[in-house]
């Protein structure tokens, strides 16, 4: 099993005690809302094995603050009226404070759920009950105009022992409808993934650096019935030669 190279998440700690740490930040209303804040959001903080570990709830500005096991990955879970239960992962550190960066924690609104799921009617799994990954591939070392570049790659949730896999759906080269035929996500570099088992899962992305030849990033996600999982974005990274 490769190890995840990147973690797509937010938390590190500050100790607190001798086994706990505390997380700060700002819940705000979307990937793209960092005018936007998310008050009174509830944010629940799990253990390795998703045990809960902490609960708070954001003030009146969307600020927080929790406690969290130190030296471990971790999971957010962010709740709120109008929004679906909303999952992130990443991995507590040492340091005595840490500010999560500003757009990283955020609420993703039932509304913008049922777009996606109206892209992506007719994908395996989106008609059955199970949690839900989706996202935009981008390459990280490239930026134009303060924006990452959209890739056309490849996306697909493993379990830890690698006996399940649950594939990506893509869009059409229009990126306006699912595309049963599509191998890759096109020109959109959206993929969505449906009715996946609840637990830690593994997202694997990729994309084809030079003809044939692949390059992977994995990195944890947590999974929640019925939650979302979102990643914008997804990245990809050129290889060490």
């Amino acid at each position: 099993m490769r190890i995840p190279t990147a973690l797509l998440s937010i938390l590190a700690m500050s100790a607190c005690g001798p086994n706990d740490v505390v997380v700060k930040g700002i819940v705000f209303s979307g990937p793209d809302s960092v005018d936007e804040r998310l008050p009174s959001a509830k944010i629940t903080l799990y253990d390795a094995d998703g045990e809960t570990y902490d609960t708070t709830r954001a003030d009146a500005k969307g600020k927080f603050e929790a406690v969290a096991p130190e030296g471990e990955y971790i999971h957010a879970e962010i709740t709120a009226s109008g929004f679906e239960s909303t999952l992130f992962t990443g991995v507590s550190g040492l340091d005595e404070v840490y500010r999560v960066e500003d757009g990283m924690i955020y609420g993703f609104p039932t509304a913008e759920l049922e777009v996606w799921e109206g892209l992506f009617a007719g994908c395996p799994g989106a008609d059955e009950s199970g949690g839900i990954v989706l996202g935009e591939i981008r390459m990280l070392e490239l930026s134009q105009d303060g924006e990452n570049p959209l890739v056309n790659g490849t996306a697909e949730v493993v379990s830890k022992n690698q006996k399940q896999t649950w594939k990506a759906c893509y869009l059409d080269e229009e990126g306006l409808a699912y595309d049963p035929d599509a191998t890759t996500a096109g020109p959109s570099g959206r993929f969505a993934i449906f009715g996946i088992a609840p637990g830690t899962r593994i997202l694997t992305v990729g994309w084809e650096y030079i003809p044939e030849v692949w390059s992977y990033s994995d990195t944890y996600v947590f999974v929640q019935e019925d939650g979302v999982a979102p990643r914008f974005p997804s990245w990809v990274e050129w290889p060490e030669i």
